[in-house]
């Protein structure tokens, strides 16, 4: 049973996909004598946290009940919290038994909830459907963990590894069921970034299509490209990183960037330059590749120089994961060092 709710404030918690950023998306479930009497979630980034809610709505007394929550409640007031902390309201509400998903990961309060519920006399259990949990917040978590957004790098190519022919041709590589799948990783980024050639050459609007929602907020990295321009993506509210004084930029400094306007994540959708640069910075989470059953020849490389001299130096990854869709090969792969194969 515990699963079941546990599931059910993860759902609930999707409500507020694309609004809560930078905060983490939390559902919460009220259950009494075996049935839901109050649910929540956080909707939007300064409304009341998911316990709050859930709390506010239950149809009778919440006391002796147990909530459920996919990150543990918050417990202290620090610089930049908004709301009060909702262990104080599980505690008047004589709450029972908390049912938590996942630790918190801000270091400034991580497990500080779960020794003040248990302080007051409260059950508590955590880990309960970690991994849908951790899935759930993957930029949160990793702003949390490694102080940068969740690095989503993604590009569709041939099998012998091209991204376009060799005239810049690029339409499409790919097929339509393959597009879909892509969009619907745009709609779990909170941002999406591609670089000032694939900007000029495709125009593309940077949205989610295909019923996915919400869309992403689109990142231009250039000095020359400003709000005047008629591309399609300027349509879309997009965020300028202006680096005159610097051509190119270190991927680290862009990131820093990007967090500071609150975004936890960003899917990056190339060009090869862009993706190279990630790759060899290191800073990144995961990476998905679209191959197509096509021989293209010479055309554009989908990754650049890295300067690899053995294959022994190769970039490797923690785990993997391939499926194919319509003889379309997908390949996910995850960096060591990121936050979702902690628990591996």
């Amino acid at each position: 049973m515990d699963k079941k709710f546990m599931l059910r404030a993860v759902d609930l918690a999707l409500n507020g996909k694309g609004k809560v950023s930078p905060n983490p998306l939390v559902g919460s479930v009220i259950v009494k004598n075996g049935s839901i009497i109050g649910e929540g979630f956080h909707g939007f980034y300064g409304d009341s946290h998911a316990e709050i809610n859930a709390l506010n709505s239950c149809t009778e007394s919440p006391k002796g009940g147990t909530l459920y929550c996919n990150l543990e409640p918050c417990s202290t007031s620090y610089p930049g919290k908004i709301n009060p902390p909702c262990c104080e309201a599980i505690i008047k509400a004589e709450i029972k038994r908390v049912v938590i998903g996942q630790i918190d990961p801000n270091p400034m309060v991580s497990g500080a909830g779960i020794n003040i519920l248990k302080a007051a006399g409260i059950g508590v259990i955590t880990g309960i459907e970690l991994e849908e949990c951790l899935k759930l917040n993957t930029g949160f978590n990793c702003v949390m963990l490694n102080n940068r957004p969740f690095v989503h790098l993604k590009w569709a190519q041939t099998l012998d590894g091209r991204i376009a022919s060799k005239n810049g041709e690029s339409k499409w590589i790919t097929n339509l069921d393959c597009r879909i799948d892509s969009h619907l990783h745009r709609s779990n980024s909170d941002s999406i970034l591609v670089g000032t050639k694939t900007l000029i050459n495709d125009n593309p609007t940077l949205t989610t299509r295909y019923g996915f929602a919400p869309s992403p907020r689109p990142i231009i990295l250039s000095k020359e490209i400003t709000g005047t321009s008629n591309l399609e993506v300027c349509k879309n509210n997009p965020l300028y990183l202006n680096y005159s004084h610097n051509t190119n930029p270190p991927i680290s400094k862009i990131l820093e960037d990007i967090k500071k306007e609150g975004l936890n994540s960003v899917f990056v959708e190339g060009g090869a330059s862009l993706i190279t640069s990630f790759l060899n910075s290191n800073l990144w989470d995961r990476i998905t590749v679209y191959t197509a059953p096509r021989i293209l020849g010479e055309g554009l490389n989908s990754v650049g120089d890295l300067n690899i001299l053995h294959p022994d130096s190769s970039i490797t990854f923690s785990r993997t994961e391939i499926r194919i869709i319509d003889n379309h090969i997908i390949f996910n792969g995850w960096n060591k060092g990121s936050f979702l194969c902690l628990q591996d």
